[in-house]
């Protein structure tokens, strides 16, 4: 049997569609899946590559390579502790101060498992008493 030309294209058009569909649907399934994996991976090369600017900085300086990428990890650390360490405790005072004013049922109570939320009382985790005291204590 002989097909024409025009009904062959039509037919590798019309079958071709709802395959991309279900390549596309089962792409989306598998990043569903490793989406954590993923993001930390891409999350993971991007620091590499900007880290590695400042080992190859002081290796210009004449630093060999295993001190330059301890220097740099060293510091990055030191970094990131400092600025947590400073900025955590002023996220949580702001955003229980903004919590307060957009919300003044919102009543937090410090030293307990429990707060009071919208006039009526929810149970925590005690994590977020100790939070809401470090906050009162920087106001």
């Amino acid at each position: 049997m002989h097909r024409s030309p025009n009904l062959q294209r039509l037919l590798v058009l019309g079958l071709s569609g709802p395959i991309v569909a279900l390549n596309i649907w089962l792409l989306t399934q598998v990043f569903r899946y490793f989406e954590h994996l993923i993001t930390l991976l891409v999350t993971a090369a991007i620091l590499a590559f900007l880290l590695n600017y400042l080992v190859q900085f002081f290796e210009r300086a004449r630093i060999t390579r295993t001190q330059a990428v301890t220097i740099v990890l060293f510091v990055t650390f030191a970094l990131l502790i400092i600025l947590g360490g400073t900025l955590v405790p002023i996220v949580i005072q702001q955003s229980t101060q903004l919590l307060k004013e957009f919300r003044p049922g919102w009543k937090p109570v410090s030293g307990t498992c429990s707060i009071w939320m919208f006039g009526q009382k929810s149970e925590t985790c005690p994590w977020i008493s100790r939070a809401l005291a470090i906050a009162s204590t920087h106001s």
